[in-house]
């Protein structure tokens, strides 16, 4: 299990296929909300990858 889990940037433990653990609901809505005000200031945006590293 454990060769199944990472940390994002945040120090917050991630499963492959983007399956965040360790965080509330609360945090997760919020964190979203952050990134989709990010990406349409038009400073920058995120992506995802699938388990072979492509950007999905």
């Amino acid at each position: 299990m454990l060769s199944k889990l990472r940390k994002n940037a945040a120090g917050h433990r991630v499963e492959r296929g983007g399956l965040l653990t360790g965080m509330s609901r609360d945090d997760i809505e919020q964190s979203v909300l952050l990134m989709r005000e990010y990406e349409s200031s038009g400073q920058g945006w995120f992506w995802a990858t699938d388990n072979h590293g492509i950007v999905t």
